[in-house]
């Protein structure tokens, strides 16, 4: 007879990440600010897709036509390192991406969640972390 296997070890609660910037290098895009502001202002509606928040709130601010795909708008930013992070920058999770949020600044993000069914405000946490810039 087998060994019984081992049960799986529930994955670790996702913890606040630590050592983002207090203060900006360089000030984010009027395009980015206003993305933020308007990704802000539909916090508690339930429809929708990550992406599809990204896209509208970056159209609602003036912002290029971005891709439907999610691995094509991840394509379409660019990478910064952590110190460089700005409002209105994209936070994305898993490779090559399996969610993103827009950067509101102050450790939090906004964004679609599928937990939720909802755009929220939440802190950025630990995890498979990107964070990305988009043409402006």
């Amino acid at each position: 007879r087998p060994a019984p296997r081992p049960a799986p070890r529930p994955a670790a609660a996702p913890r606040p990440l630590k050592d983002l910037p207090a203060t900006q290098l360089k000030p984010s895009s009027a395009v980015a600010l206003e993305a933020v502001a308007a990704a802000r202002a539909l916090v508690g509606t339930a429809s929708g897709t990550d992406v599809s928040l990204v896209r509208t709130a970056w159209s609602r601010a003036g912002g290029h036509a971005l891709p439907l795909d999610r691995r094509a708008l991840v394509t379409k930013a660019v990478q910064v390192p952590r110190p460089w992070l700005r409002v209105g920058d994209l936070v994305a999770y898993g490779t090559p991406a399996s969610q993103v949020y827009l950067y509101a600044g102050s450790g939090y993000m906004v964004g679609w969640s599928p937990d939720h069914g909802a755009v929220v405000v939440r802190r950025v946490h630990t995890g498979d972390v990107r964070f990305l810039r988009l043409p402006v």
